[in-house]
C-alpha cells in the first residue's frame, strides 16, 4: 500500500490542493461521483508530471474548499477538486477527510486530516 506521495502526469491543468481522481491513468480534477486518489501538492500544466498526496496520508494536508465548511465537519470531493460539506442532493459522494478549521467562501485553503476515500449515499 501507497502510504505518502506518488507522481502522476496532469491530464488537464491542475490547481494546487485539489482533490485529483484517475482519468486514462492521468490525474484529472476530482469530481463529487467519481473515486479520489489523493491531492495535488502544487500546480501543474496539463502533461506535466505532479506530485499527489494519498489520501491514506499521516498527518495533515491542504484543500480548497468548496464553500462554506464547518470546522470538524466531514469533508467531501465537489465540483473541480473543491471539498464541500455532504451534499443535500441525491447521489453517491466521497469524504476525504475531516476539516480542521472553517471555510466561509468557495476558494479558501484550509487544512483536513485526510482519510481514505469513504462513499456516502444521499437518498431523497
Amino acid at each position: 500500500m501507497i502510504n505518502g506521495s506518488i507522481t502522476l502526469t496532469a491530464g488537464e491543468a491542475l490547481a494546487a490542493n485539489i482533490v485529483v481522481k484517475l482519468s486514462s491513468g492521468n490525474a484529472v480534477a476530482g469530481t463529487a461521483n467519481a473515486v479520489p486518489v489523493g491531492i495535488s501538492k502544487y500546480a501543474a500544466a496539463s502533461g506535466a508530471l505532479v506530485a499527489i498526496d494519498t489520501l491514506n496520508h499521516e498527518g495533515t494536508l491542504e484543500v480548497i474548499a468548496g464553500g462554506a465548511i464547518s470546522q470538524g465537519a466531514d469533508v467531501y470531493v465537489g465540483s473541480d477538486g473543491k471539498v464541500t460539506a455532504l451534499s443535500e442532493s441525491a447521489g453517491t459522494y466521497y469524504k476525504v477527510g475531516v476539516a480542521l478549521e472553517a471555510a466561509t467562501e468557495s476558494g479558501q485553503k484550509i487544512t483536513i486530516i485526510p482519510c481514505p476515500a469513504l462513499p456516502a449515499v444521499v437518498t431523497l
